[in-house]
């Protein structure tokens, strides 16, 4: 452990903490005399990582590859160590695949590393792990990666046990894809596993640890060999463990083990030394997954077992017959309405109403003149002599033209409503004055009854000469 004057040292030679940063860590150094209470404090206060902390109280001073600065050890394998680096400039957190200087200083092994790292660069697809670039400084070599916020496989199911049927099946579909796109450019992953397959925070599942992988022949014919590569022994094919040459289908075996592992919560094969695991998986079956899960549904234990044949030509062709076969246990995705564009809305009329086809084959039919005089092509399509006018233009002035026709539509119905209810209400009023009249009358009539029964029949009063008639003489 180092000394509090060690670890400020240490500190100013790492370059990972700006001058306001370090000055922070020198005033938490001088109240305390304790350099791991030290390395706590700037722990909590978010300006180192733990595994940065580790580092500089055990001595190590280098944080920096490139352009990029070591924030945390993910993992460590044959072919060196991965690291979470960040970006110094524009704060992009990668992982980092640092080269064993060993493999390095092996003109052969170098230059067969830099041809395959650069075809996994070529890989572009979602399911598989995105390799950047790869770059050196001095003799250390490193791959730099798409860095996947996740747990692997392995840890998932170590930390909440096997998975439900249809998220197994679902992450066995998304790792066949992205495996059915490395096969389709003559590359063998070689190491498939739960802990090379990584899920995000979104669920979907990347294949990790193309570093292994190999290239096939042109021809893609069978090319590798064991003296070439190593797998992981609990998942390696029959033809990968005897050392014979092999092609892709030695990782749809590896991919159906770590299948078997998703739903039974162990490989094939558990027990055993590694030359033991080996020879049971070129001559054994494993137990079965129906005496540990009976509720399996039996389609995927099948597609399992197909996966997991013994001879390369007993198992699915290719990784995307294995993602067709498990497509059924695909998750349904919602389904989300895109806009059309302009060109495919008019190229699909079946869609439109029988009025707005008509309105807008009459509109096409017209000869607008905007160019010049026109004259009608054989064809019947219109053409212009000084010129074919632009499908853009014509375009907007099929669709002005229908904007007009709806407007006007628009304007006679507001105007038709408008006069009906006036119409309406005439009635009324007339019907209204009728009723009126009628109920006068009826009430006279009923008043002239009443009189008569009452008093008799009254006499009724002489009309009234005319105003201009002449005086009567005796």
């Amino acid at each position: 452990m180092a000394t509090v004057a060690q670890l400020l040292a240490a500190l100013e030679n790492s370059n990972l903490l700006g001058p306001e940063q370090l000055a922070r860590a020198k005033s938490v150094a001088a109240q305390n005399n304790d350099s791991q209470a030290i390395a706590r404090i700037l722990l909590r206060e978010g300006l180192l990582t733990h595994w940065q902390a580790v580092q500089l109280l055990t001595g190590r001073k280098l944080f920096f590859v490139g352009k990029y600065k070591l924030m945390n050890l993910l993992g460590r394998g044959g072919m060196g160590s991965v690291f979470l680096g960040q970006h110094v400039t524009m704060n992009r957190r990668v992982a980092l695949k640092i080269i064993s200087r060993e493999l390095c200083r092996n003109p052969a092994a170098r230059e067969r590393f830099l041809s395959e790292a650069r075809a996994v660069a070529s890989l572009d697809h979602p399911n598989i792990v995105q390799a950047y670039s790869v770059d050196n400084e001095g003799d250390q070599y490193y791959l730099v990666m798409e860095y996947v916020d996740g747990r692997d496989l392995q840890q998932i199911v170590d930390d909440d046990g096997p998975l439900d049927y249809s998220t197994a099946a679902d992450a066995i579909r998304q790792a066949a894809e992205g495996l059915a796109h490395a096969h389709q450019r003559n590359m063998i992953h070689c190491d498939i596993k739960p802990s090379n397959l990584l899920v995000n925070n979104q669920g979907t599942v990347k294949i990790l640890d193309m570093g292994l992988a190999r290239l096939m022949s042109d021809s893609g014919q069978p090319g590798v060999s064991d003296a070439q590569t190593k797998g992981t022994v609990d998942y390696m094919a029959p033809e990968q463990g005897l050392g014979v040459r092999f092609d892709h289908r030695a990782d749809i075996y590896a991919l159906g083990c770590t299948f078997y592992f998703l739903l039974t919560g162990h490989p094939p094969f558990p027990e055993g030394t590694i030359p033991q695991r080996i020879i049971k998986h070129q001559t054994q079956q494993p137990q079965s997954i129906l005496e540990q899960r009976p509720d399996t549904p039996r389609d995927l234990v099948k597609i399992c077992r197909k996966m997991m044949a013994k001879e390369p030509d007993d198992r699915y062709a290719s990784a995307d017959e294995v993602a067709r076969a498990l497509a059924q246990w695909k998750p349904s995705q919602p389904i989300l309405k895109r806009a059309v564009p302009l060109d495919a809305a008019e190229s699909a009329p079946g869609d439109r109403p029988a009025e707005q086809i008509d309105a807008l084959a009459e509109i096409a039919a017209m000869d607008f003149n905007l160019d010049g005089p026109r004259t009608r092509a054989p064809s019947g399509r219109a053409r212009s002599t000084k010129g074919k006018k632009s499908s853009g233009r014509q375009q907007m002035l099929l669709i002005g033209a229908a904007i007009f026709g709806v407007v006007l539509l628009l304007i006679g119905t507001v105007v038709a409503v408008v006069a009906l209810r006036e119409k309406i209400a005439r009635e009324d009023a007339a019907a209204s004055v009728s009723i009126d009249e009628a109920a006068k009358a009826a009430k006279d009539k009923a008043a002239e009854i009443y009189l008569e029964k009452r008093w008799g029949k009254q006499p009724q009063p002489a009309a009234a000469p005319p105003k201009n008639a002449p005086a009567k003489t005796k």
